[in-house]
């Protein structure tokens, strides 16, 4: 999903704009609105946007005010002139800057703007491919830097027993300063491996987001999980003046990340701690948050970003819970698990079968795989295990967790279908509470569930048959329609209330959604 922001100080302008955006390229893309240069300012600062489309005379920030504002702050995003005026001189000086993708005239159409819109995506998404491509060069090129660096961050983060500090690797310079406090992100994908594609792309992403404001380094533990540690830049371009925005940084990026990764596939949840934490406290922390996402699987919550740092009382109990709950094992064991997590009876199956075929190799296979199983059961609430015995024996022991793991599975895909009913309801819940907000998108829905916006579109269309946007219009429709049916509420107020800044704007859609204007409805109605 790529996210867009129009910004012009005249709404109905905006307004339209956006409408036809939508209609244009559906749940593909979320749209955000600004009505002054200073508030698209407020929305860059906290969330990654793809593109943006501004108009140039504006009466506090200007267009090339703006653009000049997203230049020196380091935003990474590119951008489309709109103006009313043949104000070359501007103009000339826009598209002087490397983000700019152009200009078009106002009096050109939406249509002709929807197809610069198209052009400029389809551009972003070469530029990024492209990207990829060096980055793996360059990922090739730095092979030997890189494993030293890795196996002295598994020391930093808990994960090796023994690290000779005297010893060459110690001579690895990393990016970070162990001695002040570092932010956690913990990345968790939800497919059996992430792939070597995956860790460059994300790696990428990651710098091209958060590397103007935070110095960073990133590690892989295992075959599921990333990790980054991060420190706020001394230059930083922008800073954050509390926990709060960092958080909210923080988790808009990764939200933004979920998003684009999404669409190819690829399912992930974040843990990760907006405040500090000294590097002799990471592996515990490390440990707690991985325990976190494990838990958010077994309960059915894909595809979600959470500051640990902002629950103190939740932070607290996955510290104390994942001594005893994280478990770990080899590429089967994790296949297994997953499997028994999300309910897929046939990647049981196949990580079964892969584990027989090396158990007469590791005979201690089947003893992790039914450890393993006996605690996931324990954990998914389901009935305990009591013939273990019969699990360990040596000629009805596969066989017999065979068939466990396949009940199991058939549960969990029973408890799946709830789980989804309730994202349903927590959307519909969201949007009434938040009807009068123009600013309401699929975005805003998401950052508010906990839920990543892709995961949650593409989710909802599956489950109603329509998109997030045209549930959204919908309600504000039947909103509209029951105060100018049962109050004397003036029109212009009823637009405002659910969620159009402008109230001609209100008019124009209400005509073309209900075939004739809301004065007409008041004084005919149906």
């Amino acid at each position: 999903m790529r996210h867009l922001l129009v910004v012009d100080d005249e709404p109905n302008l905006v307004d339209g704009l956006c409408h036809a955006l939508a209609e244009a390229l559906g749940d593909d893309v979320d749209i955000s609105k600004a009505y002054s240069g200073g508030e698209a300012l407020d929305i860059l600062s906290k969330n990654p946007v793809s593109l943006v489309i501004t108009d140039v005379r504006m009466p506090d920030i200007n267009g090339l005010d703006l653009l000049q504002a997203i230049h020196k702050r380091r935003i990474s995003c590119r951008v489309l002139i709109i103006t009313g005026y043949d104000e070359f001189n501007v103009i000339h000086e826009a598209v002087k800057l490397p983000f700019t993708d152009g200009f078009l005239l106002k009096n050109e159409g939406d249509e002709e703007i929807v197809k610069a819109v198209k052009k400029s995506l389809i551009g972003i998404e070469e530029a990024e491919k492209t990207q990829l491509a060096l980055a793996l060069a360059d990922r090739q090129s730095q092979t030997l830097d890189i494993l030293l660096r890795e196996r002295r961050l598994w020391h930093i983060l808990g994960m090796l027993p023994y690290y000779d500090e005297s010893a060459a690797l110690s001579e690895t310079t990393l990016a970070i300063d162990l001695s002040k406090p570092l932010i956690l992100v913990v990345v968790r994908s939800f497919s059996a491996y992430i792939s070597a594609d995956t860790i460059i792309w994300l790696e990428q992403q990651v710098n091209s987001l958060f590397s103007a404001n935070f110095t960073m380094e990133v590690s892989i533990l295992g075959s599921t999980d990333m990790v980054w540690l991060m420190q706020e830049r001394a230059d930083a371009a922008i800073k954050y003046p509390n926990d709060k925005s960092r958080s909210l940084a923080l988790r808009a990026g990764m939200l933004e990340i979920q998003s684009r990764l999404a669409n190819n596939g690829t399912e992930l949840s974040v843990a990760l701690s907006s405040k500090g934490i000294m590097s002799q406290d990471l592996s515990g922390y490390l440990h707690a948050f991985r325990n976190v996402l494990q838990n958010l699987s077994i309960s059915g919550r894909h595809q979600q970003v959470i500051d640990l740092s902002a629950d103190e009382e939740g932070l607290l109990a996955a510290l104390l819970e994942s001594a005893s709950n994280y478990v770990s094992g080899g590429r089967y064991i994790h296949r297994a698990k997953n499997a028994l997590l999300k309910g897929d009876e046939k990647e049981w199956e196949s990580a079964m079968v892969g584990a027989s075929s090396i158990q007469a190799l590791d005979p201690s296979v089947i003893t992790q795989l039914v450890s393993m199983f006996i605690n996931t059961n324990d954990a998914l609430g389901l009935t305990p295990v009591t013939d273990i015995p019969k699990l360990f024996s040596p000629t009805e022991g596969y066989a017999s967790l065979l068939a466990a793991g396949a009940a199991v599975c058939r549960k969990r895909k029973a408890v799946s279908k709830h789980a989804i009913t309730d994202v349903i309801a927590r959307v519909h819940e969201t949007i009434e509470k938040n009807l009068g907000n123009p600013t309401l998108s699929v975005t805003s829905i998401a950052m508010e569930t906990h839920y990543n916006p892709s995961y949650l579109s593409r989710l909802y269309k599956q489950q109603t048959g329509i998109n997030i946007t045209e549930a959204i219009n919908d309600v504000r429709i039947r909103r509209a329609c029951e105060l100018l049916k049962d109050t004397a509420i003036r029109i212009s107020e009823i637009s405002h209330r659910v969620g159009y800044a402008s109230p001609s704007y209100f008019t124009f859609f209400f005509r073309k959604r209900m075939g004739k204007t809301p004065k007409e409805f008041r004084v005919e109605g149906y």
